[in-house]
């Protein structure tokens, strides 16, 4: 690290049993790294617009004009190059505007390189491979093997103090976060989350108020398969639509303006990925290029995915041993047993879901993927996969088997197979309001105390082998005798896949709440308060009892947005299903009676079963191709970025370019050519004499080795 010119600050610790490491750098090195990797910064409008206008040596100058009428994005905002040390230190601009060369200054801080951008760098100074500049460091190797303990930035204590606060305001909605600075503080990653779930929960509102209307009517005349609640079905499909479009052009907007619109296609090797195959790049000829044969990828994916579906099939053989616990119960304790049984099947999700958390990251870490994006894309499909069976089986089971079962012994023969009821709609429900409830509740309680404890053993065990007066001192204030990292140490680490939980905790409530919206169409009310409940649980545990965590970009929300996709038409199914064939509106009964004169057959139920899908995916379909992914405002501000740093950071010439010195060669040698034919009368064919290809005047990229 020294090579590399970092700076290093070590001390003992409080009970001089560990050396801590401080780790900072210089704006010039970081500069240096930066240009190497060539690490996208934010230009500066100002800037771009008088380097554009002023032209280059192969291309001409130019001035975009703001067109408001079309796009409200202004012509230089917004705009992303590649870092170089050259365009670092230009002078102002003529009319006196200040500005850090080409780069933008950081609100934060007076230089271009904020604390998050120093941050990026470090890291990634520490982590990449010699041969590119960097220190080798594989941190999480590391840390797995007990050869360091920790690795983390420190907290800035009034700024996280000034965060939390504001997101734990009761007036700040959470379409209004403080995104910016969640951004700054935590990273591209965590703050895309976080947006999208104040994106969800604004998106809510609607659905909120128009299910608890629909559930008031089916509590006022106990009919839990009354008429009406099929219309709300239909509104929920197409919410659920209207939901993930809009959230796509938002998504699009935020990449651009945090540029990372091109951050999958930039994204560097992920430190633990190896191989013993180092080629020339079959791509580009570079040299030192690790390749992963995809027979090996094959192999590894094999035994993850064999692995996972024997843990899938232990959970339905637990789900269907409840069952069967709840059809012996039935004939002694009646419609109790139907209760007993949903409070066992939430234990039992809770219980696999968090030993699956360990099992599928070792499996993951097994398949050795390139970039943390793809590392992340199937750690996502995993956990769902489990969860979805997890979390589902036991309502897809009540919702249409458990009806078409004979009933136990005892049972009251007003009872439908081993619904419990006359129909499975009111055990539904009651399933339903049972995991909304925990989740309301026992979850956020467990968020916040869990972590809580842990931080508590963890500053235990700091401080146990000190003397009296010492551990009575820690107790009233360890601020005053740790240092800010031991502070720090002492709270949890905060590992990106804390993340991808928090994403598949909000995918699982999502899918309760449109797979079965006419069961319980109060379910948005109660999602939309959990989520505003979830966002203040998660600002305060991550300032309270988190690390701060290295900073990650992120383009998107990425295989997310897929499951999300997935759900909703799947809703269209599952409703259909459930009105058709579980509901008794097509069968001139209702929960109050048993009515054995269906109005449709079953032949008739299932073309209203086809239709009703065919109608609603055609919907949904339609929507999704009306709504434009990406905003036209948002396009035309990405060509027009994309020029802009093609000229004044790339220097490409105009396509209609001539180089004066070499048309001027050139016009000497056909005159010579010229000349010659008509002294010697010969006819001498013509040849060009000068190169066709011209160079675009790139500025070379410092050698990595003099950091």
């Amino acid at each position: 690290m020294l090579v590399r010119k970092l700076e290093l600050f070590t001390y003992l610790s409080c009970q001089k049993d560990e050396l801590i490491v401080l780790i900072r750098c210089k704006e010039e090195v970081l500069g240096e790294f930066a240009d190497a990797i060539n690490f996208e910064m934010l230009l500066n409008p100002e800037a771009a617009r008088t380097a554009l206008a002023a032209g280059g040596k192969t291309w001409e100058g130019r001035t975009i004009n703001d067109k408001p009428d079309v796009t409200t994005i202004k012509p230089y905002d917004f705009v992303y190059g590649k870092y170089e040390q050259s365009y670092s230190e230009l002078p102002s601009a003529s009319n006196g505007y200040k500005y850090s060369g080409y780069y933008q200054v950081s609100k934060y801080h007076n230089t271009p390189f904020n604390q998050q951008v120093r941050l990026k760098l470090i890291v990634a100074l520490l982590r990449t491979s010699k041969n590119k500049g960097g220190c080798n460091l594989l941190i999480s190797k590391l840390i797995k093997e007990k050869k360091i303990k920790a690795f983390f930035p420190l907290h800035d204590p009034q700024f996280n103090k000034d965060l939390y606060e504001e997101a734990l305001s009761y007036t700040n909605m959470p379409w209004n976060q403080p995104i910016e600075d969640i951004r700054y503080y935590f990273g591209e990653k965590v703050a895309l989350y976080n947006y999208f779930l104040g994106h969800y929960t604004g998106y809510l509102i609607v659905p909120s108020v128009i299910g608890a209307i629909f559930q008031l009517v089916v509590w006022a005349t106990l009919d839990f398969s009354n008429p009406v609640v099929p219309f709300f079905a239909l509104v929920i499909t197409i919410w659920s639509i209207v939901l993930l479009e809009g959230w796509k052009r938002k998504e699009s907007f935020i990449a651009l303006e945090w540029g990372m619109s091109n951050f999958e296609q930039t994204e560097i090797d992920r430190p633990e990925f190896t191989s013993d195959d180092v080629i020339d790049s079959f791509i580009d000829g570079s040299k030192n290029y690790i390749y992963y044969p995809s027979s090996k990828k094959a192999a590894r994916l094999s035994y993850s995915f064999t692995l996972i579906g024997s843990y899938i099939m232990l959970v339905i053989g637990v789900v269907a041993s409840i069952y069967y616990m709840r059809f012996s119960l039935q004939a002694t304790i009646g419609s109790s047993a139907s209760t007993l049984a949903s409070i066992v099947n939430a234990v039992q999700i809770t219980v696999f879901n968090v030993a699956y958390q360990y099992i599928v990251v070792l499996l993951t870490d097994l398949e050795n993927h390139r970039t943390d994006t793809l590392y992340q894309d199937s750690l996502i499909v995993k956990v769902f996969i489990f969860q979805f069976i997890n979390s589902y089986a036991s309502f897809f089971f009540l919702a249409f088997i458990a009806q078409n079962l004979p009933a136990s012994p005892g049972t009251d023969p007003t009872f439908l197979g081993q619904c419990g009821y006359i129909n499975c709609m009111q055990p539904l429900s009651i399933n339903l309001g049972i995991i909304f409830g925990s989740r309301l509740f026992v979850t956020n309680i467990l968020d916040l105390l869990i972590p809580y404890l842990k931080m508590k053993y963890n500053e235990y065990s700091e401080t146990k082998d000190k003397n009296e007066s010492t551990l009575e001192a820690l107790k009233k204030d360890s601020s005053k005798h740790l240092s800010p990292a031991e502070l720090d140490y002492i709270k949890l680490p905060y590992d990106m896949n804390d993340n991808i939980l928090n994403y598949a905790d909000t995918a699982v409530q999502y899918g309760f709440m449109v797979l079965f919206a006419s069961a319980l169409p109060i379910a948005c009310f109660i999602s939309m308060i959990n989520s505003y409940i979830k966002i203040r649980v998660n600002a305060y545990k991550q300032a309270m009892f988190y690390q701060r965590p290295v900073p990650e970009g992120a383009q998107d929300i990425g295989t997310w947005q897929t499951i999300f996709t997935i759900l909703s038409v799947a809703s269209v199914i599952t409703n259909a299903g459930l009105i058709c064939f579980t509901m008794d509106v097509l069968s001139g009964g209702s929960n109050n009676s048993n009515s054995q004169d269906p109005n449709y057959s079953y032949v008739g139920k299932l073309w209203v079963f086809l239709g009703f899908q065919w109608v609603m995916l055609s919907i949904q379909f339609i929507l999704s191709a009306a709504i434009p992914d990406i905003p036209e405002q948002v396009d035309i501000q990405l060509q027009r970025a994309n020029f802009i740093v093609s000229k004044i950071i790339n220097q490409d010439s105009d396509e209609d370019f001539i180089d004066p010195q070499l048309a001027q060669s050139a016009e000497k040698v056909n005159a010579n050519k010229r000349s010659s034919l008509i002294t010697t009368a010969i006819d001498i064919p013509y040849h060009d004499t000068f190169p066709m290809n011209r160079t675009n005047n790139q500025w070379p990229a410092l050698l990595v080795d003099s950091l």
